[in-house]
C-alpha cells in the first residue's frame, strides 16, 4: 500500500478524486480538506501514548482555569479520549460547518496513530521528517524521498559547490565566507561586476537565501542588516553568469535510474517577466527523449542539442546520492557553457507535477512511482508539458499582508471542468487551494495559491498548447481576482530565439 506523509502545506499533490493513503503531523492543514472523500488518513506523532495523556491533560486544566472551574475536582482533571476514528471516517472542514461551535471537530490527537510496515511504500514530497524517515530506511521499510542527506544538499550552499566539485560539474566562480563579517569584506574586494549572494541559514528566519546585485551592494546589505544573518552556516559569493536556466531531472529507485527530463520555468511574478521572484509560474517539461526535437526549436539546432545531452551527462553523475528525486538547476550562457547553480532534491512545484502527466496523464506524482520500473509500465515518452500556476491576493506577499479583508480564504469559486481535450491537448486542474462545500455543493478557496493546470501534448502541436491551456482557463475557472501570467507563448519563443 502507498502512503504519503504530509507536513505544513505539503498536501497539494493529492488527488481527492481517488482514494489515498496520507500520513498527518501536528497542525497539518492537509487533513483538514479530507473532505474530497475516501482518504485513509492517519497522524504521525514522535511521542509515546503517555506524554500525548499528559499534554491532553494539561490542555484541560488550562481550558478548566479560563472558565473558572474547580480544579481540585477528581473528574474535572480526567481526560477523556474519544475513540479513534476509522479509517474510512471522513472528517469534513467545509465552509459552513467549520466554524460551528455545537458542532465538535477531530482533532489531530484523534486520528488514528499510523503502524509503520514493510509491506507499504512511504513518499515524501519535501524534506520534512528526516529522523522518521532514517529509521523507516535502517527498518528496511520502503521510502521514496525525504532520504536527510536531501536536507542538507538543499539548505547547505558550501556543502552543494563541494558536491559538485568532486563530480567534476561545472560552477561559477565562487569564494566563501563562514562569518558575515568575513562576507563583506570579499565582497568590498570581489573583482566581480555583479554577484550571487547565497546564504546557508541555520534557521528560517532569514528574510532572504539568496540575492543578486554588485558586491558593493551586497556588502551594504549585509551592514545593514548584521542581526539577522550573524547565525549564518556561510556565505557564497558566485560570480553572476548572465544566460538562460533550465533544470535537469533524474528519478532512481534502488540506484536504478528511471527518467530523465528537463525544465524551463518562469520565476518572475508579472508578465514580462517583472516582479518578485516566486520560484515558478509557469513552466515548459519535456522528457530527454525529445531532446532533438526541443533542439529544432533554436537558431543553433547542434550546439543546443550537445548542450542538453552534456547536462544530462553531469546529473548521471549523480546516481549514488541517496536521492530518489533530484534535479540541478543550470544556467547556460552565450557561448554554450553551462553552470551548475544548486540542487533540488524533491518534487519540484510545478515540474513534478507536469512531468507526471506526461508520464500518466495523472499530475499526481505518486500514483507512477515506481511504476516506472515495473516491466509493464509504458511511458508516454512523446509528449511535452505546460504547467501554470493561479494564485489570489495577497500572493505573493501572503507573509507580509495580514489585513483580514484580503484574506484568500472562503471565496466562491466557480469551476466547470477539471479536465479537458482541446486541440489534441489533454489538460487538467490540480486543485491545491480548494475545497468542496458539501452543503453548498459548490467550491471554496482554502489558500491564496489556489490551482495548478497541467497541459500535455506532443512537440508537433506546440503552437496550440499555450492558447487552448489559457482559453481552458478562461471558460472553467472563476474566481475574484484571479492571478496568472498570460505570456507563456512570448516568453518561451524569446527563450528559444535567444540560442
Amino acid at each position: 500500500m502507498k502512503y504519503f506523509v504530509s507536513d505544513k502545506n505539503m498536501f497539494a499533490i493529492v488527488n481527492f478524486f481517488k482514494e489515498k493513503n496520507i500520513l498527518v503531523s501536528l497542525n497539518d492543514p492537509a487533513f483538514k480538506i479530507a473532505q474530497f472523500k475516501n482518504w485513509n488518513v492517519e497522524r504521525i506523532s514522535y511521542t509515546s501514548p503517555i506524554v500525548l495523556n499528559q499534554r491532553l491533560k494539561e490542555k484541560e486544566k488550562e481550558k478548566e482555569k479560563k472558565e473558572g472551574k474547580n480544579e481540585k475536582e477528581e473528574e474535572n482533571n480526567q481526560v477523556q479520549n474519544s475513540p479513534p476514528l476509522k479509517s474510512s471516517t471522513l472528517i469534513t472542514y467545509t465552509r459552513k460547518n467549520r466554524y460551528k461551535t455545537d458542532k465538535e471537530e477531530k482533532s489531530f490527537y484523534e486520528l488514528p496513530e499510523h503502524s509503520f510496515s514493510d509491506e507499504n511504500l512511504y513518499f515524501w514530497d519535501g524534506t520534512h521528517h528526516i529522523e522518521l524517515n532514517l529509521n523507516l530506511r535502517l527498518k528496511n521499510i520502503e521510502v521514496f524521498g525525504g532520504h536527510p542527506v536531501c536536507e542538507i544538499l538543499e539548505n547547505d550552499r558550501l556543502l552543494t559547490k563541494q558536491v559538485f566539485q568532486k563530480l567534476n560539474i561545472p560552477t561559477p566562480p565562487f569564494e566563501v565566507a563562514f562569518s558575515i563579517d568575513e562576507a563583506i569584506q570579499i565582497l568590498k574586494k570581489s573583482p566581480f561586476e555583479k554577484a550571487v549572494l547565497k546564504i546557508s541559514t541555520v534557521s528560517s528566519s532569514s528574510p532572504i537565501a539568496t540575492s543578486i546585485a554588485p558586491p558593493q551592494e551586497l556588502a551594504s546589505l549585509l551592514e545593514e542588516n548584521k542581526a539577522l544573518f550573524e547565525k549564518a552556516k556561510n556565505f557564497i559569493i558566485e560570480k553572476f553568469i548572465e544566460g538562460k536556466e533550465i533544470s535537469c531531472e533524474r528519478y532512481t529507485w534502488k540506484k536504478q535510474i528511471g527518467f530523465f527530463n528537463f525544465t524551463i520555468e518562469a520565476k518572475k511574478f508579472l508578465a514580462g517577466n517583472l516582479g518578485v521572484n516566486t520560484g515558478c509560474q509557469f513552466n515548459l517539461v519535456f522528457p530527454d527523449s525529445l531532446i532533438d526535437k526541443i533542439a529544432s526549436l533554436t537558431k543553433n539546432k547542434k550546439e543546443f542539442q550537445k548542450v542538453l545531452y552534456h547536462i544530462k551527462e553531469q546529473l548521471e553523475k549523480t546516481k549514488d546520492i541517496e536521492a530518489e528525486i533530484l534535479d540541478i538547476n543550470f544556467i547556460i550562457d552565450k557561448d554554450f557553457n553551462i553552470y551548475a547553480l544548486e540542487f533540488t532534491p524533491r518534487i519540484g512545484y510545478l515540474g513534478t507535477l507536469s512531468y507526471a502527466k506526461i508520464l500518466k496523464d495523472e499530475n499526481f506524482y505518486w500514483d507512477y512511482i515506481p511504476d516506472y520500473l515495473e516491466a509493464s509500465f509504458v511511458p508516454k515518452l512523446n509528449l511535452i508539458a505546460f504547467g501554470i500556476l493561479l494564485t489570489l491576493p495577497p500572493y505573493p506577499y501572503t507573509e507580509i499582508v495580514k489585513d483580514p479583508q484580503l484574506s484568500p480564504k472562503d471565496l466562491y469559486i466557480e469551476i466547470q471542468s477539471f479536465e479537458e481535450t482541446r486541440e489534441d491537448i489533454n489538460i487538467e486542474i490540480a486543485p491545491e487551494g480548494i475545497e468542496y462545500d458539501e452543503d453548498d455543493k459548490c467550491f471554496y478557496s482554502n489558500s491564496d495559491y489556489l490551482a495548478s493546470v497541467h497541459s500535455t501534448t506532443t512537440i508537433d502541436n506546440i503552437s496550440k498548447l499555450f492558447s487552448s491551456t489559457y482559453s481552458f482557463i478562461k471558460d472553467n475557472i472563476h474566481a475574484p481576482n484571479l492571478q496568472y501570467r498570460s505570456d507563456a507563448e512570448n516568453f518561451f519563443v524569446e527563450y528559444f530565439k535567444s540560442f
